[in-house]
């Protein structure tokens, strides 16, 4: 008995692929483009809810008209997305992995944020706003 369930168990662990690598380079343009607009001095926004795909590339534009000065955090997204930069006013901040939690916008006049990523894990993420935004403004993003 004891033979036979090691001759299963080699042959389950010499036929399995040793490896799975995703084929292409995930962090390549075109990235699919999302755009979450803050608008007037309540910092209105375009969309609550955003839908991502694991796997896939993506740039979320954060464009600010610059009536509210507002901080977007969305701390648990950024733990479970690989960022690869942020463009802020035509600079360029190469990340490589996820290492900030906020980004804050508005006085000073319109301005825009991308932020160039893939999602690497499922779930449920909320974002939030403060700062000259009434308590409670954000959504969410949806991972799958």
């Amino acid at each position: 008995m004891k033979r036979y369930v090691t001759a299963v168990m080699a042959a389950a662990v010499l036929g399995a692929p040793a490896t799975s690598l995703a084929q292409g380079n995930l962090a390549a343009p075109p990235a699919e483009v999302v755009t979450l607009a803050i608008t007037g001095a309540n910092a209105n926004l375009s969309a609550t809810s955003f839908e991502f795909v694991t796997g896939e590339y993506y740039r979320l534009n954060i464009t600010s008209d610059g009536l509210a000065e507002v901080q977007f955090a969305a701390t648990t997204f950024f733990n479970n997305v690989w960022v690869n930069q942020v463009v802020a006013g035509g600079v360029e901040i190469r990340m490589w992995g996820n290492t900030f939690k906020a980004i804050e916008v508005g006085e000073g006049g319109p301005m825009e944020v991308s932020v160039f990523f893939v999602p690497v894990r499922p779930g449920e993420h909320q974002f939030t706003f403060v700062g000259d935004a009434p308590a409670g403004t954000g959504g969410t993003f949806v991972i799958r």
